[in-house]
């Protein structure tokens, strides 16, 4: 034996988990992220290849994360059926649930092999980037730099803090995700009412003029996301216009070439959205 029991019972249990992990992950970038318990072996599902050829990757790092479980597991069960002569016996293409249970029943010649510690390094690393892909903490909401004046400079004119502030992201009783009420500064020490700071910025950057990519980006960091699927649902039935063109650096208000980056106005995607959330309540 090249690993101590401890590290073949910590081997067991990861290969034991890697199917259940799978499905979790197969959920996240199907848009449902809440980690839920492990469930028994009895009432464990195996991921489908339908999951496994899933065409909705909407957390991407869940995705990646399924894809390398895959990829270690083929790899190992290929190296293990090398160094003891025998064919792996399992359905074709073989899912992350088959790859596992292979590799249970042949443990024992993998405990005993030279590779058995690079084999339990990879599987358990593997394993841990999943857990952390499925359990993604929160980011938190931005409200601007700090508004904080902490000296003058050599006209008397005030300097602020600038340093950008960050609100945690608290849960109302109506499921509704917002920033805390209080922000305090990380380098001046200031504590802020979370609103103010939130209208402020609202108020500069209601009239901003963005591209798509960066407008979900705000919309993600004031705490207003809009999903990807929405906002293509948006634009095809025409609900969201641009409102100018970047034309060769120049923004201009109408089209030129088919090169033109489309902007919009970030004051017309959050009218859109609330009006949206608001035809969803009154539906409930």
């Amino acid at each position: 034996m090249w690993i101590c029991n401890s590290c073949t019972a910590t081997l067991r249990q990861t290969v034991e988990q890697l199917p259940w992990l799978a499905n979790q992950l197969a959920l996240t970038f199907a848009r449902q992220s809440r980690l839920t318990p492990a469930p028994s072996a009895a009432r464990r599902r195996p991921v489908s290849e339908d999951d496994e050829e899933s065409p909705l990757p909407f957390v991407p790092a869940a995705r990646d994360r399924y894809d390398e479980i895959r990829t270690v597991l083929v790899r190992w069960v290929r190296d293990l059926c090398e160094q003891i002569g025998i064919e792996f016996t399992g359905s074709e293409p073989a899912t992350i649930a088959d790859l596992s249970a292979w590799l249970l029943a042949h443990l024992d010649r993998l405990i005993t092999s030279e590779d058995a510690g690079l084999a339990l390094g990879e599987l358990v690393d593997v394993a841990e980037r999943g857990i952390a892909a499925i359990n993604r903490p929160v980011p938190p909401v931005y409200r601007g730099p700090c508004p904080a004046v902490v000296g003058t400079d050599q006209r008397g004119r005030p300097i602020t803090c600038g340093v950008p502030l960050y609100a945690q992201r608290t849960e109302t009783e109506g499921g509704v995700t917002v920033g805390a009420d209080m922000v305090t500064c990380v380098r001046c020490g200031t504590t802020h009412d979370g609103r103010a700071l939130e209208q402020k910025l609202l108020a500069k950057m209601s009239g901003y003029l963005m591209p798509a990519d960066e407008i979900l980006r705000v919309m993600r960091e004031l705490g207003e996301p809009v999903a990807k699927s929405t906002w293509h649902n948006w634009r095809a039935k025409g609900k969201i216009q641009p409102r100018a063109w970047r034309h060769r650096g120049r923004i201009v208000n109408y089209w030129l070439t088919s090169e033109d980056e489309k902007l919009y106005r970030l004051d017309d995607v959050r009218a859109l959205r609330e009006a949206g959330m608001a035809a969803t309540t009154a539906r409930m």
